[in-house]
């Protein structure tokens, strides 16, 4: 085992329960601290006062990770993630998200923003991804993932074709 995720900080964004209920923030969390890896934790009151104390704490958060998990309901309104989600994209953090209901249910914009293997349809997924990021079969470096793509409309027509099936 290579230890790829030793050390490393990691930002859990998204909705607290996931798929049927459970709370994937634990799963993951238990996961990933058992290869070596930090778990950034969100925000306790009583300690934050304020709502801008909150999001400055999340995002200060994100700014500090070398890895952002998440969990995106799009039944579910979390504003707090969608900006972290966000500022990740533009700070170049390597990104997985689980989308629930799997990947039909991937909203237009979020299939812009993230390179499509960095968007999985189960936590099973999730865990076999942590699992080869962790060997190193699989790598985080943002170098590999991020591009701003020129305007091509065969390429936003394939996206528009895969998500109105």
């Amino acid at each position: 085992m290579s230890d790829k995720l030793k050390n490393k900080k990691v930002k859990l964004i998204g909705a607290n329960h996931g798929i049927s209920g459970s709370d994937w923030r634990v799963s993951t969390s238990s996961a990933l601290e058992s290869y070596g890896a930090e778990i950034l934790p969100s925000y306790i009151k009583p300690y934050i006062y304020t709502p801008r104390e909150a999001r400055s704490y999340e995002l200060n958060n994100i700014k500090n990770c070398d890895l952002v998990i998440g969990y995106i309901d799009p039944d579910i309104f979390t504003i707090g993630a969608i900006e972290e989600l966000s500022c990740a994209c533009l700070l170049k953090k390597p990104i997985f998200i689980v989308v629930a209901g799997g990947n039909s249910n991937i909203p237009f914009w979020l299939m812009g923003m993230l390179p499509h293997d960095c968007i999985l349809d189960s936590f099973k997924l999730l865990n076999k991804t942590l699992i080869d990021v962790n060997t190193g079969k699989l790598s985080i470096n943002p170098d590999n993932y991020w591009d701003i793509r020129d305007y091509d409309q065969d390429y936003y027509d394939a996206i528009y074709e895969a998500t109105n099936q």
